[in-house]
């Protein structure tokens, strides 16, 4: 069974996609390179912007017209799920946080059956980073969540509280992806200053452990796909550029 993974939004939804990827492999399903040469096509969804939901909305009303066999996760599958069915109601849902599901989600759809994975639970996804090489940047999850309560915020419904994932599971992710050749490393997620806040931890104290990974690569920290730099260095084993 062949898989193509589309991505829409922010840098966390790139993290998230490379996630899904090791998923599939790990379960011995391929990722093909185009929705052509696939069995299903899964779409990673973002609702943040209306343009960019818009075009998702159309790719599911084009794939639904070709009869193709469709999974729809990410922000859309959390906060939309009623445009999804809508436009697309055979297509199967897997919230992000019930990412670790999509194989089975792939087999019952093949089956004929509509998979429905939207329970909420803490899933570390940052231990199901991959660990084949991906490339010159490796955008790295480092929680889920918030601590906001802002009642107009789509993405808050779509990634539920603050769930920041094990320091270990993130420096193994990011000492693979350095030894691996990623010269650049992008901690992603809904908002990276509250990480650790809900584990007695913080960001700060997160980065210290990180500049002591032996490699040489570029750090920086994106919340909803927005770059935060400075011109602070750290001074590890090699020089990391924080920002």
């Amino acid at each position: 069974m062949r898989a193509y993974i589309k991505t829409y939004g922010c840098s966390l939804n790139q993290a998230d996609s490379a996630v899904a990827k090791s998923i599939l492999a790990g379960a011995g399903i391929e990722v093909s390179e185009s929705a052509q040469e696939s069995d299903i096509v899964i779409i990673n969804s973002c609702t943040v912007k209306n343009a960019t939901a818009q075009k998702i909305l159309y790719e599911l009303d084009n794939l639904r017209a070709a009869g193709r066999k469709v999974i729809v996760t990410g922000c859309m599958a959390g906060a939309n799920r009623d445009l999804i069915e809508k436009h697309f109601p055979e297509a199967g849902i897997v919230t992000t946080q019930n990412m670790d599901m999509l194989p089975r989600a792939m087999r019952d759809l093949a089956a004929g059956k509509k998979p429905i994975n939207s329970g909420y639970k803490r899933l570390d996804r940052a231990s199901l980073f991959p660990n084949t090489p991906i490339g010159t940047v490796a955008k790295v999850p480092i929680s889920d969540g918030c601590l906001s309560a802002c009642t107009f915020c789509e993405t808050k419904l779509a990634r539920g509280p603050l769930n920041s994932f094990p320091e270990e599971s993130i420096l193994n992710a990011i000492s693979y992806s350095a030894q691996a050749g990623s010269a650049e490393i992008d901690l992603s997620s809904q908002d990276c200053a509250a990480y650790g806040r809900d584990k007695g931890s913080n960001i700060a104290k997160l980065m210290a452990k990180i500049k002591g990974i032996n490699g040489s690569f570029k750090q920086y920290s994106k919340a909803d796909g927005k770059n935060k730099r400075d011109k602070r260095q750290l001074q590890g084993k090699n020089r990391h550029d924080e920002s």
